[in-house]
């Protein structure tokens, strides 16, 4: 019977805190998974992006110790759904939205007087569509 490593180990790290560490076949089993991408907004990973995100925030209670609660994620996203559940992590990202959306709106009516560049515009229209696409994603979660 072939003996897998020990894929939840604790290990400290700067402040006193605890960082979860996975064994590499966990990570990778997790990435093929999802194809090597974010299941939250779908863009493309690689083994430095990869990032592994609980379903059910690590403090919850309830959380289940499997990889069928672990996800692949990119960076962003985990830092931006922290430990939240996904219905908090909706409310948030709509926030979000609304603020871009009025950044957006902003930024097109300054553009005549120099403060703002094409490319500020383009920056927060692709996270206006990145964020819309999330939401779309975990609507039914």
């Amino acid at each position: 019977m072939k003996h897998e490593p020990d894929t939840d180990k604790l290990m400290p790290f700067y402040g006193g805190r605890v960082k979860r560490c996975y064994s590499s076949g966990q990570r990778h089993r997790i990435a093929v998974k999802y194809h090597w991408k974010c299941r939250w907004c779908g863009c493309e990973l690689t083994d430095k992006t990869l990032t592994i995100d609980h379903i059910v925030a690590r403090d919850r209670p309830s959380r289940i110790h499997s990889d069928r609660e672990l996800v692949a994620a990119c960076q962003s996203c985990n830092a931006s759904k922290s430990g939240l559940t996904i219905s908090q992590w909706r409310v948030r990202l709509h926030r979000l939205l609304a603020n871009l959306l009025d950044k957006q709106d902003w930024h097109k009516t300054h553009l005549t007087h120099h403060f703002v560049t094409p490319k500020a515009i383009v920056r927060v229209s692709s996270e206006i569509l990145r964020i819309n696409g999330i939401i779309d994603k975990i609507k039914n979660l």
